[in-house]
């Protein structure tokens, strides 16, 4: 049995689908419907995701975006009328974005070829056509079109401008010569797209930047006027999350011994100064073998960015250089009296400092 989800807002497209997957078929005409579907544990195997979902606030983006934080496992097709506005820039977005499994056009959803897009994924094959295939492979030319965040509000101005900047500039109250390195950027990187998505042949060098924008900006109104456009764009939203990691996790649960002839304790309260407690850690000399020990106490009151590497120095001799070795492998060694500056540069395992 194969899980199939329907993000679509039309009723009339679901016959097709139920006719195709029966009571393997879930449908979520919303993102609130969706959302909802997600919080009771649903999950599918394979979901078709319409790019318009008539709301205003979210478009098949955002239900991109939910998945692939929220079931990563499940493989997407992107669905959509491809004739219309802006739809283009939707396929390349889910494919690059969101690495999309494959694409459908909604005049093709007759229940025998959604049964065969079904089979052709979970075995590994791209049902895609072939012509969509090789425009797909140009699908990262959508983040030169959209190289800032900023760049999603000039696109809008753009269309009430038709393309003149001076205007632009207007409405979106800045300074005129900010919107120099967008003109020629923006309009190259439409040139691309036009070319590779849409086979319109490069124009060579060209004034008409005015017009290659206007024309742009109106072809694909829907997609750079989508309300969550600016938020699904960031990389930063579609990283995958991470569960937080405890700083002094690094170190086992467990005391371990140290066997350097002099050794480092982690003090209690060493996060007594709060959240903002400077990056550095108190040491102790000893003549014996000490274990370094994870307290109860750093759980009380944890600070932030918490060193996560704790050093051994062993020494045989103060006038020698003394050798620093890294337990946990991760960004800098800190060594020092609570007096002292934190040093100032991480040292690799092995190195040698000198004293």
């Amino acid at each position: 049995m194969v899980g199939v989800l329907l993000v679509d807002d039309v009723p009339g497209e679901r016959a097709n689908f139920e006719q195709a997957f029966g009571r393997d078929l879930t449908v979520a005409p919303s993102i609130d419907q969706l959302n909802e579907q997600l919080r009771r544990g649903l999950m599918w195997d394979l979901a078709f995701v319409d790019f318009n979902l008539s709301s205003q606030t979210s478009t098949g983006l955002t239900a991109l975006l939910r998945l692939h934080h929220e079931r990563p496992a499940t493989q997407t097709v992107t669905y959509s009328q491809f004739t219309e506005s802006g739809r283009t820039l939707y396929a390349a977005a889910a494919h690059h974005w969101f690495k999309a499994s494959a694409l459908m056009d909604k005049t093709k959803n007759d229940p025998g070829t959604l049964v065969h897009y079904r089979d052709s994924i979970c075995n590994g094959i791209n049902p895609t056509p072939v012509p969509w295939q090789r425009r797909l492979q140009w699908a990262p030319l959508i983040d030169n079109l959209l190289a800032d965040a900023s760049w999603v509000r000039v696109w809008r101005a753009l269309r009430d401008a038709a393309g003149d900047m001076a205007l632009v500039a207007e409405l979106l109250h800045v300074d005129s010569s900010s919107l120099r390195g967008f003109k020629d950027r923006a309009t190259e990187a439409a040139i691309q797209f036009n070319e590779k998505f849409h086979d319109i042949p490069h124009p060579g060098r060209t004034r008409n930047k005015k017009g290659i924008l206007a024309a742009f900006a109106a072809e694909h109104r829907h997609f750079l006027t989508a309300p969550d456009l600016s938020t699904v764009m960031s990389p930063g939203t579609r990283a995958a999350r991470k569960p937080a990691r405890l700083a002094w996790r690094a170190l086992s649960r467990q005391s371990q011994v140290v066997l350097t002839l002099c050794g480092i304790e982690v003090l209690d309260r060493v996060a007594q100064r709060g959240t903002w407690h400077p990056r550095r850690v108190l040491i102790k000399k000893t003549t014996q073998f000490v274990p370094i020990d994870t307290l109860a106490g750093l759980t009380q009151r944890p600070a932030d960015s918490l060193v996560d590497q704790v050093v051994a120095i062993g020494q045989q001799d103060h006038s020698e250089s003394i050798e620093i070795s890294s337990l946990a492998p991760r960004q800098e060694v800190l060594a020092a009296h609570h007096r002292n500056p934190p040093v100032p540069e991480p040292l690799g395992s092995g190195q040698l400092v000198d004293r």
